[in-house]
């Protein structure tokens, strides 16, 4: 049995990955199986879930993530999934579609790695890039814009609200001045 993430939301949406593994760790951090941009998709928490296979088949379990995992609508701490189910990493985070994979054949071959741990095997069989943003111009660019990264829309927010201060400084000094 397998288990296929389709990303549909977030900074990597269109990422399709494919685990053969027993414990998939899913979060923002960088060791994680399946991870999310640390910078963009701040909703998730760092280590937010595991994707286990049991049983019963593949199972969601939340490990204490601030902002919690949603199946389907519904917050869950524990959740047996199936395809179609689509998991959101916190109100308004990254959210996949699952695909769970029966049978083998239906994915192509290629080589397992085994994590730095040894503790489980996992397969990334595809990876699809993010679609292209059309640009004004009408041709399509994949490279990063310079306002993707949250930091620098932070940053010049906080120019524009310093230069909105300074302007409503200079207003009220001029207008104390003519007011003698």
């Amino acid at each position: 049995m397998m288990i296929r993430l389709h990303q549909i939301f977030g900074a990597h949406a269109g990422r399709v990955v494919t685990f053969d593994g027993t414990v998939i760790k899913v979060g923002r951090h960088p060791t994680s199986d399946f991870s999310f941009d640390a910078f963009a998709d701040i909703d998730a928490s760092a280590r937010h879930a595991e994707i286990r296979l049991e049983t019963n088949g593949y199972v969601i379990v939340d490990v204490g993530s601030r902002n919690g995992t949603w199946v389907n609508g519904q917050r869950v701490s524990r959740q047996v999934l199936a395809t179609g189910d689509d998991i959101e990493f916190a109100r308004g985070g990254p959210r996949v579609r699952v695909e769970v994979i029966e049978d083998a054949s239906q994915v192509a071959a290629t080589p397992a790695a085994r994590r730095s741990d040894g503790e489980a095997e996992s397969q990334i069989v595809e990876t699809v890039p993010p679609r292209e943003k059309p640009m004004a111009n009408g041709t399509a660019s994949s490279g990063a814009k310079l306002f993707d990264d949250p930091r620098v829309v932070r940053l010049v927010a906080a120019i524009c609200v310093g230069f909105a201060v300074l302007i409503g400084v200079a207003a009220a000094f001029v207008w104390f001045a003519l007011r003698g």
